[in-house]
């Protein structure tokens, strides 16, 4: 029995910006969070980079977005 798994497989990618922090991921199966990490720490980044957009409205949004995501 390990209901745990089931949790983070009903989990969806960290694409959902509804939520904060989509369960923040357990690293219980880092087998399978491996990859799902790092699409989380994405996400977060991109979450936190449209925010701060969306509060400064920045024109050119994709510049800075771009650079910070490729450093």
């Amino acid at each position: 029995s390990e209901p745990e798994s089931e949790s983070e497989a009903f989990e969806p990618e960290p694409e959902s910006e509804s939520e904060p922090e989509p369960g923040a991921a357990e690293p219980e199966s880092s087998d399978m969070e491996q990859p799902s990490l790092d699409a989380l720490i994405a996400a977060r980044a991109a979450r936190a980079r449209e925010a701060e957009m969306d509060a400064q409205e920045a024109p050119d949004g994709e510049g800075p977005d771009l650079l910070e995501e490729g450093a």
